[in-house]
């Protein structure tokens, strides 16, 4: 059995999804429901593809909630400023077909003529998603740790991380808008971003 597994597949969804499990995994210790020692004294290689896969999982299930908050939220980059930045950078290429063209024309272009562009316009996808994603995740842990420093377990530590998750979830949302602008202007001639037309 062949397993493939893609950037998209690694950043996008995993990487959010261990922190949604370990956010799980914090609150059930904290409520007793589980036991850390049953966990650490377990088959590691058993564990390390259980946390794996559960972490892809619940990338794929929790990226809805992530796509929805960050609808929410003022400030989200469209592909219509993008295509306005571009012309503003380049103004010769103003009454040209491709800038009116529809997004999803222009990135199937470039699967197929530039796959070096493509692998880019990929990667940067990938880590916008992961971004937006982590910043809810984050925002939750944040909103966990407040409820801790509420209810008087390790106050101060409680609202030290409280602070810093916040802080992280408001910075990792701003970073996946800066990427989401990025690709939006990989989307042209050849694949380049448009400040190397």
């Amino acid at each position: 059995m062949n397993i493939s597994l893609g950037v998209w597949d690694v950043f996008a969804y995993t990487v959010p999804g261990s922190l949604y499990l370990s956010l799980g995994i914090f609150v059930a210790t904290k409520l007793a429901w589980i036991k850390p020692s049953a966990l650490i004294h377990g088959p590691t290689v058993l564990l390390v593809i259980g946390a794996l896969v559960i972490s892809y999982i619940l990338g794929h299930a929790t990226s809805p909630l992530a796509h929805a908050s960050d609808l929410l939220i003022p400030g989200r980059p469209r592909s219509k400023a993008a295509r306005q930045e571009f012309v503003g950078r380049t103004p010769a290429a103003a009454n040209r077909p491709y800038v009116q063209a529809d997004m999803a024309l222009l990135r199937a272009a470039i699967e197929v003529n530039e796959k070096e562009s493509a692998l880019e316009q990929a990667r940067i996808g990938a880590i916008w998603h992961m971004m937006r994603n982590c910043s809810v995740a984050l925002a939750l842990r944040s909103v966990t740790y407040i409820v801790c420093a509420i209810t008087g377990s390790s106050t101060i530590t409680a609202v030290v991380s409280a602070c810093v998750l916040g802080a992280a979830a408001a910075a990792s949302l701003r970073q996946s808008r800066r990427f989401r602008s990025w690709w939006y202007l990989t989307l042209t001639p050849n694949g380049k971003p448009a400040w190397t037309v």
